[in-house]
């Protein structure tokens, strides 16, 4: 078939650290111009990491336990660096967020979001000079933890 895209099979890491790998990011966190892919995982060591492009070298982001599927980058401080909130599986209570530090292949530091009395833990991040606004929502319940992402231009 003319013109079909064709791909190629690589394998970045036959072994990677820990176990249940459920969150897949991808984003340049280096600011060199190439997408870097950012995984995490239920359990281990290290269970945070990134795949630097092109090189595909691994960097450790941080620990955590039990983090499931989903996670979103944010620059929630407004410092210009993509930070990561993820949360537990869904019989966790626990919201993360991962600090990007400047040299993002050092250890990003791990900070507990607030959960409020309502149960909702609400993360926000606005710029008058990107005229965005994002914001991630996390719910708990006896199930366990829900989150949505919402991303929208301000007028």
């Amino acid at each position: 078939m003319p013109g079909a895209l064709q791909f190629r099979h690589q394998a970045i890491d036959p072994d990677p650290p820990g176990a249940h790998h459920d969150i897949t990011l991808v984003a340049d966190l280096n600011h060199d111009g190439r997408p870097d892919i950012i995984i995490g995982g239920k359990s281990g060591d290290v269970n945070l990491f990134w795949y630097e492009n092109p090189s595909w070298r691994r960097h450790d982001i941080a620990s955590a336990p039990d983090l499931e599927a989903g996670g979103v980058l944010l620059d929630i401080n407004g410092d210009g660096r993509l930070d990561i909130v993820a949360g537990q599986q869904w019989n966790g209570r626990e919201l993360y967020w991962f600090e990007c530090p400047p040299d993002p292949t050092q250890p990003w530091p791990r900070q507990y979001a607030t959960i409020s009395a309502y149960r909702w833990a609400r993360l926000k991040y606005s710029s008058s000079a990107m005229r965005t606004s994002s914001s991630a929502f996390w719910r708990t319940s006896a199930r366990g933890m829900s989150s949505s992402y919402s991303h929208c231009p301000l007028r």
